[in-house]
């Protein structure tokens, strides 16, 4: 069911559809490592848009990797816990099942 621009799927807890476009590494999508780092903002067309690292590795353009938001949510489903996180802010933990730490961006 489409409502607008957005599409509407129960329980789907992001206001971005699940298909939108969200930024990673292949050290998150191929190598099993956390995410402990997502941050939302906003891009140059207004657009949201979502980050999602480990944190662990340093980050590389040749790592970098577009996914869906929905595959992010399959890969670990705890990013749910910060669905609501508003364009500007990002969210930190030191590990996997840990407590997310919310802050706003300079």
């Amino acid at each position: 069911m489409t409502t607008g621009s957005k599409l509407t799927i129960r329980g789907w807890p992001f206001e971005d559809p699940p298909d939108t476009p969200a930024v990673t590494t292949t050290h998150v999508t191929k190598g099993g490592l956390p995410i402990l780092y997502v941050s939302h903002e906003e891009d140059e067309d207004g657009a949201s848009t979502w980050n999602f690292q480990c944190g662990t590795v340093p980050f590389s353009m040749d790592d970098a990797q577009l996914v869906r938001l929905d595959t992010i949510a399959g890969i670990d489903p705890t990013v749910l816990e910060i669905a609501g996180l508003p364009i500007g802010y990002s969210a930190t933990r030191p590990a996997r099942g840990s407590k997310w730490e919310i802050r706003k961006e300079a």
